[in-house]
């Protein structure tokens, strides 16, 4: 049975406990590379000694066709499969395209639940689970408004992007790069926000 983590969207208002974070919205159509940004962002922000916290769901493909979805966690560098086109034993937890896998969505609360405090957050993403039905990861809803990082990432889908705003203290939207390497992701990411963590001169 899952031990998803409820969000109760009428009982929270925007507004970070932790006035310094900076959370930055990642809204693009499908396809355009967000978790491929986010992967990218984490494994630089990694190698630079950042701390580095959150979930990132890369897609799974076969022979060119995208199959599923695996989630990572940065910190420990863990991966599980989230989520795959047809039902099956575990993938159980519809929605209009993928079947969730309900321990994989409780592993990954469970690594949101211990993710504070850290240097930089990213959720990736934040779909109709969480916020249409307060189901999935409502432990990274949580997290994202606790302001207990420097620098978050959430990735949301353009859709639901203005019920995001609604529930979380996103400063603006981070437009993703038109080409970031591995060398000069970070310093896209601190041109773009203003962030001063990773010391990119």
């Amino acid at each position: 049975m899952s031990e998803n983590v409820r969000f109760d969207a009428d009982e929270h208002a925007a507004g970070a406990i932790n006035p310094l974070s900076a959370l930055w919205l990642i809204s693009a159509p499908r396809g355009a590379g967000k978790s491929t940004f986010c992967r990218g962002v984490a494994r630089a922000a990694l190698a630079a000694g950042c701390d580095v916290a959150g979930l990132v769901s890369p897609a799974v493909f076969e022979n060119g066709v995208k199959i599923g979805i695996d989630v990572w966690s940065p910190r420990s560098g863990e991966t599980r499969r989230l989520a795959q086109a047809q039902l099956g034993a575990g993938f159980d937890i519809p929605t209009i395209k993928w079947h969730f896998n309900d321990a994989a969505l409780d592993w990954g609360n469970r690594v949101l639940a211990t993710s504070l405090p850290c240097e930089l957050l990213i959720v990736d993403e934040i779909g109709p689970l969480e916020l249409e039905r307060g189901l999935g990861w409502g432990a990274a809803l949580l997290a994202l408004r606790s302001g207990q990082y420097a620098l978050g990432f959430v990735v949301i889908r353009p859709e639901l992007a203005e019920r995001a705003q609604e529930l979380l203290p996103i400063r603006g939207l981070l437009p993703l790069p038109q080409a970031a390497t591995d060398e000069n992701v970070l310093a896209y990411v601190q041109d773009a926000t203003g962030t001063t963590l990773f010391g990119v001169g």
